[in-house]
């Protein structure tokens, strides 16, 4: 057993013949896109259980039971999917209705996918007091174990997008929520044969059982194919406090405004103070620019960040406060800045390495050279 929703609509590619140069073709199509969910149950022995579909909305209307050609069982919900109420009343009334004259006494075996509205408290004693065994696929493998999924669901939504397809060509509109049912029917009477059921289980190696039908190739974990997006050199614990930093406290525009971090010149101040030939100017709405002589531990955090990107201004990272664009992958990375690097490395002294202890004297060496590059 298991769910799959169908659109109304037909959603497939198909060929038309239209003006030359002309790349799109528009064609007149309906913008209901409303998803109905069908419940769909095969066996083993080739037969199937009637769908089950699950229309969308709060009253069963008489539409939905028109042109049932599958003999489907219908109902509502308000979400238009399966719940905990509708799956106990599909074990109840479908399943285990159409399987107990079949099982003649004997245990059934129903497979199902792991959603919750399947292993409910109720669901799992009723399976329980009827003699019915629950099973549930691995989580994620029903790729290749359900044979729903691997079989039947493929040729089925073929058909649904040929009956779809065939009803808008007819009739010159695309079908509504109360064509569904006779639309699905017919798709379903030529999807579900009894080849294509037994087909199911017998290419997932379920009925007749063959654990070789899953190849090693499926076994095994599946190979990333996206990376996380880290920075290629590892981060200094100081670099990444500041990152979070400025992570929990974005800057502002102000403080992103390399005029904000430009120093002053005393002197220019100084003259446009004692000029008299220029004309007075209208006060500035920024703060002054100049460092006042307050104690630190009083700075709130924002003026302590504000501190932090006059100070990292005026370094080789000021490109990262001073810009608003957006790092990203296409952006490149600042070439890495050494404070010093000396201009030659001195050469070991290899005749160390003909003492009787090498090994010793080989950490001698590697020490003595770390003592005259940090000297140097």
């Amino acid at each position: 057993m298991d769910e799959s929703p169908f659109v109304l609509g037909y959603l497939g590619k198909e060929r038309v013949i239209g003006s030359r140069d002309t790349k799109t073709q528009h064609k007149q199509g309906g913008a209901d896109r409303e998803n109905i969910t069908v419940i769909c149950t095969i066996c083993a022995d080739g037969s199937t259980i009637p769908p089950h579909i699950i229309y969308r909305g709060k009253n069963m209307q008489q539409s939905w039971f028109e042109g049932n050609v599958a003999n489907a069982i219908i109902s509502k919900s308000e979400k238009g999917w399966t719940d905990g109420v509708i799956g106990l009343a599909w074990l109840r009334d479908v399943f285990d209705k159409y399987t107990r004259e079949k099982a003649n006494g004997r245990t059934c075996v129903l497979i199902l996918d792991g959603h919750s509205s399947h292993y409910t408290l109720d669901f799992v004693r009723y399976a329980r007091e009827h003699n019915i065994i629950v099973l549930a696929y691995p989580p994620h493998c029903t790729h290749a174990l359900q044979g729903l999924d691997v079989v039947c669901f493929a040729r089925m939504k073929a058909c649904w997008q040929e009956e779809t397809q065939a009803y808008e060509e007819a009739h010159q509109k695309p079908p509504v929520k109360a064509d569904f049912t006779s639309l699905f029917g017919s798709a379903y009477l030529r999807a579900f044969t009894p080849e294509t059921v037994k087909a199911a289980f017998e290419k997932t190696g379920i009925y007749p059982y063959n654990p070789n039908a899953i190849t090693a190739t499926q076994s095994k974990p599946s190979l990333p194919s996206s990376l996380k997006g880290t920075f290629p050199l590892p981060m200094p614990s100081p670099v990444r406090a500041v990152m979070a930093a400025f992570s929990a406290h974005p800057p502002t525009a102000f403080d992103l405004d390399p005029a904000t971090h430009e120093p002053t010149s005393p002197a220019a101040g100084h003259s446009a103070q004692h000029s008299t030939d220029s004309p007075p100017s209208a006060p500035s709405s920024r703060s002054p620019k100049h460092v006042l002589d307050a104690d630190p531990s009083l700075f709130t955090p924002n003026k302590c960040l504000r501190t932090m990107y006059a100070s990292l201004s005026g370094t080789s990272g000021s490109f990262l406060i001073s810009s608003n664009v957006k790092l990203t992958s296409t952006v490149p990375i600042a070439h890495p800045v050494i404070d010093h690097v000396p201009d030659s490395l001195p050469m070991p002294d290899w005749s160390l390495l003909d003492g009787h202890d090498k090994a010793n004297m080989f950490c001698v060496m590697q020490f003595k050279c770390m003592e005259k590059l940090i000297a140097s």
